[in-house]
């Protein structure tokens, strides 16, 4: 039988406390597997980036023509707003013309770029602008800044990579494309393990577009999900593809812009 104390509990010396507690607190760190830091992806070498730079330009010069469907979502500060698109685009000479749409099926606006030149048709302000692509009032239908190699990208689901002089890599994953004072004009991030372009981000304007991991139609590859995002102007764009179909014949009667009677004409100033 164990006799039962009725005296005062033996309180433990600090030293004591404080070794215990270390020693408890090894044990269970030895039982524990050690964290593994994954390290870091080197820099692309010379020839893997003039390979990956190969590529991607060869992907985009195939692509002759494209038209796709899908819906944007346009986000300006807190206000949010859906619309249904249809693209259409032709590099021969360069066209591309976006019909924007409410769900059920009212018409929003018409824009049809033309090389430099845009003419935008605006169902809800019975308007029709006409001016280059550059101008003030097409931030009221596209976000500002936005060229038209920019708008092709975003539309057609994979990026331009444009005019460049000079391509480093910096670290791992990422390619730096630079103009002839060897300043970055480009920053392209890529899928690890796809090569496939991720983001592209523009220094100079702040402007980033980003691309969901890659589809594939017959060899050709392209983003369902594309954002793009526009610092100054509080703005963010979510196109997301349902349908994408590529180097199909288009009728020129596509790319026509029928004003309606009643519409005023106005400048893009």
């Amino acid at each position: 039988m164990i006799p039962h104390r009725t005296g005062p509990a033996r309180i433990l010396p600090g030293r004591h406390i404080s070794a215990l507690v270390l020693w408890v607190f090894l044990l269970a760190a030895s039982g524990c597997a050690p964290v593994r830091v994954k390290p870091q992806a080197p820099p692309f070498s010379r020839a893997q980036v003039t390979r990956i730079v190969s590529a991607i330009v060869e992907q985009d010069r195939r692509v002759r023509s494209f038209f796709c469907s899908g819906t944007l979502t346009i986000t300006r500060g807190d206000t949010e707003r859906d619309v249904h698109v249809l693209i259409i685009g032709d590099r021969s000479p360069y066209r591309l013309k976006i019909e924007m749409r409410h769900a059920w099926g009212r018409p929003l606006a018409h824009i049809l770029i033309r090389e430099t030149g845009i003419s935008i048709l605006s169902f809800t302000e019975k308007r029709f602008y006409t001016g280059d692509l550059g101008a003030p009032g097409v931030s009221k239908f596209i976000p500002a800044g936005l060229d038209r190699d920019q708008i092709w990208g975003i539309s057609r689901g994979f990026p331009l990579l444009g005019d460049h002089h000079g391509i480093v890599s910096p670290e791992g994953g990422r390619i730096t494309l630079l103009d002839r004072r060897k300043i970055p004009v480009r920053i392209l991030d890529l899928y690890p393990d796809r090569m496939f372009p991720r983001r592209l981000f523009f220094p100079e304007s702040g402007i980033t577009i980003s691309f969901s991991e890659p589809e594939a139609d017959g060899g050709l590859r392209w983003a369902k999900d594309i954002r793009v995002t526009v610092p100054g102007a509080d703005t963010r764009l979510d196109l997301r593809i349902r349908r994408m179909v590529f180097n199909r014949p288009l009728p020129a009667a596509v790319f026509q812009m029928a004003v309606p009677p009643g519409f005023k004409r106005c400048p893009l100033d």
